[in-house]
């Protein structure tokens, strides 16, 4: 009754406010809100943030714990928590912020955000002149109040981790500050130049062979390939096998005044000793979407919004040729000191290629982390464990102009088998390229341009998508959106796909037994390694094998074989 809560607030004077759903002045740590009066959707707010923090800086928060904390019974404690859960999709207190719910709670209108302005204020004159308590307990409990409110005012100044508008500047962003990077802010055309050092021939582009076609395309990467195992020592200027074979993780990309890290995106780079499937997605992407459950197909993405965040990532596949240090110094400026290999990369398939192509090479030195090599029982070599990829070119100051860091992912897990952790393989077909690298696979599949997508004027999916959004030409967007796949995952796990472009993949088989077939001619010609007459069949679809580190067929089926069974512990 309003009797009793103006009796309680008398005997807890701390801090008053108005509730919205009576016009009655009630306390905030007494037990105004007795049972079946109706609940402040303010008050529920706080208790909630409140055990958000706590969650946060201590790692849990008993129902107990935050009815101390906040001066409510328990009962109401263990609603709010329960009801924190539920509207935040999740099973664990710890993943509550990545969730959502704090931008829920928090995200109120200017009227209310003025009233917890004022009790924030209020909560300081009563911390700077606290109330004579009449008990040690209730001085305890004041102390834990005052200690939350203080947390809670906290955590509330740092808009960049509460305003959805952050975060959509943060999505919308990401490719744009990728360029930025990776450009030095649109200025890395001019730094290749003869004048400068660093020529080029228009063969070294990354999109020239694909606008060849893909019968010139594959005959280059296949004489490439032939080159390789040639060694070193042949020619100082052919393709080299690449120390940094293996699948790889990217820490730090940093390039100007800016960087980003695995904190802003979840990169996954497989590289073998010819073909790479390299896939980068932004975690404010993948964030969201778990966190609203999204789980459906393309068609289902029905906002401009989506649709926009949806073409803010990137997968792209190709050839990797790679030399010696040596070879490129003699047209560079930069000497080969600290450098082990250079790299140019040629694609195929390309998430953000859309017929304009691009007016430099992809082209990067290696320089392996010294001491950094390592290996297991089941590796045959040592292989480096960190490397970093340094822009080609100089600018100004002389210093190469981007840089990013990669560190190998392991291995190892409870159902991968030394097979699985040793193996190199990359299979294509006119649908795409896999590549598989000690027990890590990325595919990239799809075509980047063809007469059935919508025409357009713009040079970059993002601005094709964002110009069609737009005019409301959504489903224009759409088949953009749709033309390529990409994603990761491991082999031991019965090739469950962990992250891809299209989410809703993930949690799923890439393929499986039923839809698999391996094949080999027992006639091929002496000089072909075993494995080059030898296809699979993939939903009727022939995958040729243009690479295989494996010794015979029955290892290839075994290979297979073991990753369709996994192991569970």
């Amino acid at each position: 009754s309003d009797n009793k809560r103006k009796a309680i607030a008398r005997t807890h004077p701390a801090i008053s406010i108005q509730s919205e759903s009576t016009n009655v002045k009630f306390n905030k740590n007494g037990g105004a809100y007795t049972r079946g009066s109706p609940i402040s959707v303010d008050r529920k707010a706080r208790v909630a943030q409140l055990y958000l923090d706590t969650v946060e800086n201590e790692g849990k928060c008993t129902s107990r714990h935050l009815a101390g904390l906040a001066g409510v019974s328990n009962g109401y404690a263990a609603k709010v928590i329960t009801e924190v859960k539920q509207k935040g999709f999740i099973t664990d207190p710890k993943d509550i912020i990545k969730a959502g719910y704090k931008k829920q709670t928090t995200g109120v209108g200017s009227r209310t955000r003025r009233r917890q302005e004022a009790e924030h204020q209020q909560n300081s004159k009563t911390q700077e002149q606290p109330q004579k308590l009449s008990s040690k307990s209730a001085q305890k409990r004041q102390q834990k109040l005052n200690q939350g409110a203080t947390m809670s005012s906290t955590k509330r100044s740092r808009p960049d981790a509460e305003d959805p508008t952050k975060t959509d500047e943060l999505q919308l962003g990401w490719s744009d500050k990728q360029r930025r990077i990776l450009t030095a802010n649109g200025k890395a055309a001019e730094y290749y130049t003869a004048e400068r050092g660093f020529p080029f021939a228009e063969n070294e582009l990354p999109h020239y062979w694909l606008s060849r076609g893909d019968k010139a395309l594959w005959e280059t990467f296949s004489k490439w390939k032939q080159e390789s195992h040639k060694g070193p020592s042949s020619s100082v200027s052919g393709h080299q096998t690449p120390q940094v074979v293996g699948a790889w993780k990217r820490p730090l990309f940093y390039g100007g005044w800016e960087h980003s890290s695995n904190e802003t995106e979840h990169v996954f780079n497989v590289q073998t000793n010819t073909l790479f499937v390299d896939l980068r997605l932004p975690v404010t992407r993948l964030t969201k979407a778990r966190a609203a459950a999204v789980s459906s197909p393309l068609e289902k993405l029905t906002t401009g919004h989506e649709l926009r965040v949806f073409a803010r990532q990137h997968c792209f596949a190709g050839f990797s040729y790679t030399q010696s240090a040596d070879a490129a110094v003699g047209v560079s400026k930069t000497t080969s000191s600290g450098f082990d290999q250079v790299c140019a990369r040629h694609h195929w398939i390309d998430w953000n290629y859309v017929g304009a192509p691009r007016n430099r090479p992809n082209k990067w030195w290696i320089e392996l982390q010294p001491n950094s090599n390592s290996k297991t029982e089941c590796e045959t070599q040592e292989m480096p464990q960190q490397w970093k990829e340094w822009a080609f070119a100089t600018d100004e100051c002389g210093q190469q102009y981007y840089c990013e860091r990669w560190e190998r992912l392991s291995s190892l897990n409870a159902s991968s088998s030394p097979l699985h952790q040793r193996a190199v393989l990359a299979l294509h077909s006119p649908g795409g390229i896999i590549v598989v690298a000690h027990n890590h696979f990325n595919f990239c599949l799809g075509q980047s341009v063809g007469d059935h997508l919508p025409s357009t004027d713009k040079t970059s999916l993002t601005e094709i998508v964002d110009d069609f959004v737009a005019q409301g030409e959504f489903d224009k967007a759409r088949q953009w959106l749709g033309r390529i796949r990409g994603g990761h995952g491991t082999v031991s796990s019965g090739w469950e796909i962990d992250a891809a472009i299209e989410f809703w993949m993930e949690g799923q088989p890439f393929w499986s037994r039923e839809t698999v077939e391996l094949k080999c001619s027992r006639h091929q010609k002496e000089e072909k390694s075993w494995w080059e007459s030898c296809t699979v069949t993939w939903n009727e679809q022939q995958w040729q094998l243009f690479e295989c580190n494996l010794e015979s067929f029955e290892q290839l089926q075994e290979f297979f074989d073991l990753s369709f069974s996994p192991t569970v512990e």
